[in-house]
């Protein structure tokens, strides 16, 4: 069972730093390097528009969930560290991170992350869009 831990200090945004590099391989928009400077800096940033937590598996950190506002609509970033996928972690986090506030959520996934689109398409999602390099998906809660 997974436990959510909400980012609210300092330690807590480097180790969502660490487990962000160490799941970069799949993100959609930037999957580049991020250093300490600039987390601090882009947390310091927006602050007021981003909901995060760090999720653990018993005492293990496996992975992480940020539910940014922009335009009015919050977008789901979610990333379970390489070693413990393929266990329905991302499925359980995504569950708890979009239950975690009263609003629709947003997401998206590379066309070949399979994982990802098997997830979106499973439950609790719609499709709405595929570019043909990402496909966005709209939650579906409350119209179940």
């Amino acid at each position: 069972m997974l436990t959510a831990v909400r980012i609210t200090n300092n330690e807590q945004v480097e180790d969502l730093r660490q487990m962000r590099n160490a799941c970069r391989g799949t993100y959609t928009n930037d999957n580049s390097y991020i250093t300490k400077g600039m987390q601090r800096v882009f947390w310091k940033k927006n602050k007021d528009n981003i909901v995060g937590f760090l999720y653990y598996n018993d005492s293990d950190l496996i992975g992480f969930g940020i539910l940014k506002k922009i335009d009015s609509k919050y977008y789901s970033s979610v990333g379970v560290h390489p070693l413990a996928q393929g266990h329905g972690y991302g499925k359980e986090l995504t569950h708890m991170l979009i239950n975690s506030i009263p609003d629709d959520v947003w997401g998206v996934a590379l066309d070949d992350n399979i994982g990802g689109i098997k997830m979106h398409t499973k439950e609790d999602w719609e499709f709405v869009s595929d570019d043909g390099k990402i496909t966005t998906f709209h939650t579906l809660k409350g119209r179940k």
